[in-house]
């Protein structure tokens, strides 16, 4: 059952307003001829839909509207106006005020009409706020779950590492034989679960990277690099696996680039990460290519391509999103975590810079990424002084 206020003076005015209105029942009334009173009244109360008169003897209606909304958001208030007060009526819309009826025109279908859309505005706003309500508290428990989540990966993570390294210890010291010599099937099989064990403790890394960067807690070590160096050490780093597969490995380098400021370590990641990939899916007698070129005066450019497979246009907005893995078919290209591209975007966006990647499927890929110069970075932040550590 609605409930109503009828705020009028006259109780003429206010007993005409109850007949009109109860011809659509159920529908309770409170009465009340001062501002204060209707003030007290809707407070105490909190009906459902206020019809005010704008002349009241102890204040204007629009006192009492200001009033009561600042109480009440929800408040659903529809003005009796008089017929020279259409200023006023507009005046009480903008500060809230639902609808208004000039008294000229008071009529069972017209004040019906207007106290009709009050209830509905009111329901709306009530309904919208509970919304919000749950929205808000939704998201405070997916965030508390991703803090859980992130925790529990991350603990996870480092109980993995130790025994992991430990694990790898006692493989090399097997392999090379200091326990005792062992057959070829042996080494074979060993040789088998150090290449399973250096892959896991690479998602282990990738897992412990990702919780690092989105808490914050993972910092650069930026000092001043030759683009020359980072590209060759890069290059050597790949060189024995793309020999393994029968691939070209090339690189190119612009004379005179500027130097970048960066940490070399992180740097190495990116390259590597990406060169793993262009391997990963280029078929043997293929063909990659590391290089690095000036972008503006602002920028080093390193460019990571291949002629392998290539990525689907439908893959490529995608490719740097976590988790996500390109498919062939029903299929994943090959085994992973998804993280390894997220990782990278996030550590060249670390250092200034931004990744992309061009491709047309069955005709190879470009990752290409940008780091500042050493000079930008001058410029940009003239302290402190930036270390002049060469590599």
């Amino acid at each position: 059952m609605s409930q109503i206020l009828v705020v009028d003076d006259s109780r003429a005015d206010r007993q005409l307003c109850k007949v009109i209105l109860e011809a659509v029942p159920p529908r309770e009334f409170l009465e009340a001829s001062l501002g204060e009173e209707a003030v007290a009244l809707h407070a105490r109360h909190r009906p459902d839909c206020v019809v005010l008169d704008q002349g009241l003897p102890d204040m204007s209606g629009l006192e009492v509207a200001r009033r009561v909304l600042a109480a009440d958001g929800d408040a659903a208030i529809v003005m009796l106006t008089g017929n020279t007060a259409i200023d006023v009526a507009i005046g009480a819309l903008r500060q809230g005020v639902v609808d208004y009826v000039p008294k000229e025109r008071l009529s069972r279908e017209a004040l019906n009409r207007s106290v009709t859309n009050a209830l509905r505005v009111r329901d709306l706003k009530q309904r919208k706020a509970a919304a919000h309500q749950l929205l808000e508290e939704t998201v405070r428990d997916l965030r508390a779950k991703n803090r859980e989540v992130r925790s529990f990966y991350h603990t996870l993570s480092h109980e993995l590492k130790t025994p992991l390294t430990s694990m790898q210890e006692f493989l090399s010291i097997l392999l090379d034989e200091i326990p005792g010599a062992i057959n070829d099937e042996q080494q074979e099989y060993l040789s088998i679960v150090q290449q399973n064990c250096r892959r896991l403790s690479r998602h282990v890394n990738d897992i412990l990277d990702v919780t690092r960067i989105e808490t914050g807690k993972l910092s650069l070590d930026r000092a001043i690099h030759a683009p020359a160096r980072l590209v060759s050490d890069a290059v050597a780093s790949a060189g024995p696996v793309a020999s393994r597969k029968g691939l070209r490995l090339l690189s190119k380098v612009d004379p005179d680039l500027p130097e970048v400021f960066a940490d070399a370590v992180r740097i190495a990641q990116v390259l590597n990460n990406l060169l793993g990939n262009a391997m990963k899916f280029t078929e043997e007698s293929g063909t990659i290519r590391v290089e690095a070129r000036a972008a503006g005066t602002e920028f080093v450019e390193f460019l990571v391509s291949d002629t392998g497979r290539g990525i689907d246009a439908e893959s490529q907005p995608l490719i740097f999103d976590r988790l996500f893995q390109a498919r062939e078919g029903d299929a994943a290209l090959e085994a992973g975590t998804g993280l390894g591209l997220n990782i990278c975007r996030d550590l060249v966006r670390l250092h200034g810079g931004e990744i992309a990647v061009d491709s047309v499927l069955g005709h190879g890929s470009t990752f290409r990424f940008s780091i500042p110069t050493a000079e930008y970075v001058r410029g940009e932040e003239p302290s402190p002084a930036i270390p002049c550590v060469r590599s």
